[in-house]
């Protein structure tokens, strides 16, 4: 790494020579992630009033991931019609 580089040069995940040798294993990561959140919480999803279009040349991704909560989805006994509410 040299002293003289120009701030703001660095390509994480890049192409070329300097092509990260990591990029599959975050990609990996990242795509676990993912399934753990949405498997386990059920009730999440993402929000159609907000979408988030991917941009980029090179990494064609979103901004942001805007998302909705329904606890309804996430409690067996709330979201099943059949069992009779715990309440009454």
């Amino acid at each position: 790494m040299s002293a003289a580089r120009m701030p703001g040069s660095i390509w994480p995940f890049a192409h070329g020579p300097h092509f990260c040798l990591g990029v599959h294993l975050a990609r990996l990561e990242a795509q676990a992630a993912v399934h753990a959140a949405v498997t386990r919480l059920p009730g999440l999803s993402l929000d159609p009033e907000r979408p988030s279009a991917p941009r980029g040349l090179v990494f064609r991704k979103p901004s942001s991931l805007h998302v909705r909560w329904d606890p309804v989805l996430s409690d067996p006994v709330l979201s099943d019609p059949v069992r009779p509410d715990p309440e009454a």
